[in-house]
């Protein structure tokens, strides 16, 4: 297959992977941008060389689906992790040395280099996420606090916090020194499928079940920009440029944001199946997808040579008195202008020319769930601990019925 012209900057597609037999669960670009990292739910992990004629590394190890992949800033591993419940360092050559970690109890969900490439953050079913130390994968501490599975975990570029989401509707952002959560977000209504940090590490993006991406700042403590779509989202992933946010959707589609007009620019159409997921290059001159129909897609942009704000900055909350950004559906009777498609061999990428329209939330909401949930979690530890006494207290009866006989 071959892309469309992209003289006038919109995305086009460049070049497909096929090896993975099922889904391609996950994808990640080399620093040097001449290797990206899959893995699927046939329990591989591919190596695709961007130079032509070098045959793809296929590592084998993992005994259950690959969930995450990712390569490490500074190019000497690539990470994995898998629902047999187990980490692996692999050396990205064809010799394919890795290291192995069991340390969770549960499927990890999701893997993440610190920018250093000394630390391993992992998320998982057993409720938590855990930092380990590279190479060796020696365990440095545990997040705990979520009460149900963690689907994804990210560490801030600055290498201090850590932002994850989880099934139970949260997201939590982490203090690493002191293992202890600085901040909890509730708008979402269904479970988390994705977080990432802005480049600046000034705001979180977050994917989500109940159809819908949101951005928060961590600044303010508030939730600017919400954006809503017709499936699940599965993943997001910031521009290096903090511009623009990738996202992937269960609808088959890849959709682009625009986060400083607050609008969807591009809807891009090619995976046969749900897209799991979509990360940008380290230069944001590309980017690469995988889905459920086995397929690892490279893309071409030209974001990075689009003309930057003096002022470099990361994305305000769009013009609504004292609240953020309202989440609205895409519609195209709403459009003052029809979206423009653009196709090549049954690939698509549809440009949005429209602003979305906002609309006010309360404000209360996110601080009234908060208070809620610590009343809640005050309730559980004091039912823990009726429970306990409820133990020692039918111990104690049956040593005294025992005694008497």
């Amino acid at each position: 297959m071959t892309g469309v012209d992209v003289s006038n900057g919109d995305p086009c597609f460049t070049r497909n992977f096929r090896g993975h037999k099922g889904s391609a669960n996950a994808v990640s670009f080399s620093k040097s941008l001449d290797q990206i990292a899959s893995g699927g739910s046939d329990k591989t992990v591919m190596i695709w060389h961007l130079k032509p004629k070098l045959r793809a590394f296929k590592f084998i190890g993992h005994r259950n689906h690959v969930t995450d992949v990712c390569f490490s800033p500074t190019e000497n591993w690539v990470a994995s992790c898998s629902k047999d419940c187990t980490i692996r360092l692999w050396k990205p050559t064809a010799m394919g040395e890795q290291q192995e970690n069991k340390g969770h109890t549960a499927p990890v969900r999701s893997i993440n280099f610190s920018p250093d490439g000394r630390t391993l953050l992992s998320s998982s079913d057993d409720k938590t996420c855990k930092l380990w130390s590279v190479p060796m994968l020696k365990f440095k501490a545990t997040l705990k606090g979520h009460i149900h599975w963690v689907r994804s975990a990210n560490l801030s570029s600055d290498g201090v916090l850590a932002a994850s989401g989880s099934d139970d509707k949260t997201i939590r952002i982490w203090d690493l020194k002191t293992q202890s959560t600085l901040k909890t977000f509730y708008e979402h209504s269904e479970g988390i499928t994705g977080v990432r940090f802005h480049p600046e590490s000034t705001l979180v993006a977050s994917s989500s079940f109940d159809q819908s991406i949101k951005l928060w700042d961590l600044r303010s403590g508030k939730l600017i920009q919400s954006y809503d779509g017709d499936a699940s989202c599965s993943s997001v992933d910031f521009h290096p440029n903090g511009q623009y946010l990738l996202s992937s959707w269960d609808d088959m589609n890849i959709r682009i944001w625009d986060l400083r007009e607050g609008r969807e620019i591009y809807t891009i159409e090619g995976h046969e199946k749900s897209v799991q997921c979509a990360r940008w290059s380290p230069t944001g001159r590309s980017f690469v997808s995988s889905g459920d129909d086995g397929m690892v897609m490279l893309w071409k942009t030209e974001f990075a040579s689009r003309p930057t704000p003096v002022e470099h900055e990361a994305p305000q909350p769009l013009p609504v008195p004292k609240s953020f950004t309202a989440s609205r559906k895409r519609t195209p009777e709403n459009s003052k202008q029809a979206p423009t498609s653009i196709s090549s061999n049954q690939v698509n990428v549809i440009c949005t020319n429209t602003p979305q329209q906002n609309q006010q939330i309360p404000e209360a909401f996110s601080s009234a769930m908060e208070d809620i949930l610590e009343q809640l979690n005050l309730i559980t530890q004091s039912l823990q601990c009726f429970e306990n006494r409820l133990t020692i207290l039918g111990q104690r009866v049956t040593e005294l019925e025992a005694k008497k006989t």
